[in-house]
């Protein structure tokens, strides 16, 4: 466009915004407010991120349109809540890398923050290393802190201890395991927080965790739904032959499809990554239809015992 190179633009987007909402008016210079008001979009982005994330929300297209310098949530598009619990819950069928997968978006949230502040860096605004670090500082100390507090709030953790993020990532890894129901899990964890050791009460907690598990055929269908997912773009053995050349002659390969090395074999590798999730989804999918319901539930018995006896240590 005819602004292309062109700082002042952007400059006057700055100066427009921070002064309309951002209380940085004391601030003397320029940089200063920058700096406060890249970490203020840091800070209430993380924290919109927790949210996110302990409600099990997937926002789906997070691209750097599509926030908001606010930290509020906007762009709904194929956006979706948690049901069965999958780390990697994609709600938009186009996402077949999973780039915006569950997982992902504390990262991706990051990601963006740290576009903004190259953003600031071309304006003028900024300097592109200050910048850096500014998101280096602020966005994982929020997005840590918010997270954990919901989480907390949620397992009824009513004071806070060092081992509590991985006993949270361990609840959320037998949820994984079980594809239990996000919200379901929590309203029976908090019965059990209530049980008070009583072995009936216990039981029943035990019961209704299981209960809210997905049977053999509706986890054999998520596995199904995300092996569609992942499908690789080329035939398994061609894409074999292709890795084994990366290994051996990447040059060669890169004369042939006129690409850099690196691209190829970047390439190559995300093929191979699918090949591997689409093998184990497939087998997974196939010992839970033999499983059957039962066998399943006996499974997940196991594993939920084992965690309700972390959770009440």
């Amino acid at each position: 466009g005819p602004s292309a190179g062109d700082q002042e633009p952007g400059r006057k987007l700055f100066d427009f915004v921070a002064e309309e909402y951002f209380d940085v008016g004391h601030l003397p210079t320029r940089e200063e407010k920058a700096s406060a008001v890249l970490k203020e979009i840091c800070e209430s982005t993380a924290k919109t991120c927790a949210l996110w994330q302990s409600a099990g929300f997937t926002h789906g297209v997070l691209n750097t349109d599509n926030m908001s310098i606010l930290g509020l949530t906007i762009d709904y598009g194929p956006y979706g809540f948690q049901e069965y619990f999958d780390w990697d819950h994609v709600p938009n069928g186009s996402d077949g890398t999973g780039r915006y997968d569950y997982k992902s978006q504390p990262e991706m949230c990051r990601w963006n923050c740290g576009k903004l502040a190259e953003a600031f860096g071309f304006c003028g605004v900024l300097d592109a290393e200050e910048g850096k670090k500014v998101v280096e500082d602020a966005y994982d100390l929020a997005f840590d802190a918010a997270y954990m507090e919901k989480m907390r709030a949620k397992l009824g953790l009513l004071e806070e201890g060092d081992g509590d993020a991985d006993f949270v990532r361990g609840i959320l890894d037998v949820m994984a395991e079980t594809k239990a129901d996000f919200t379901e899990t929590f309203v029976s964890l908090e019965k059990y927080a209530q049980a008070e050791g009583e072995q009936e009460s216990l039981r029943e907690v035990l019961d209704s965790l299981v209960a809210g598990c997905a049977d053999s055929q509706a986890t054999a269908q998520i596995c199904k739904r995300k092996m569609k997912m992942v499908r690789p773009s080329m035939p398994p053995q061609q894409i074999l032959q292709l890795w084994e050349i990366c290994q051996t002659d990447p040059q060669r390969l890169a004369e042939h499809f006129r690409a850099p090395v690196e691209a190829i074999v970047a390439e190559i590798g995300g093929e191979m990554e699918k090949l591997g999730q689409y093998a184990e989804l497939s087998k997974r999918a196939e010992e839970v239809e033999k499983m059957g319901d039962e066998e399943l539930r006996d499974a997940n018995r196991i594993k939920w015992r084992e965690a309700l006896g972390k959770y009440r240590e």
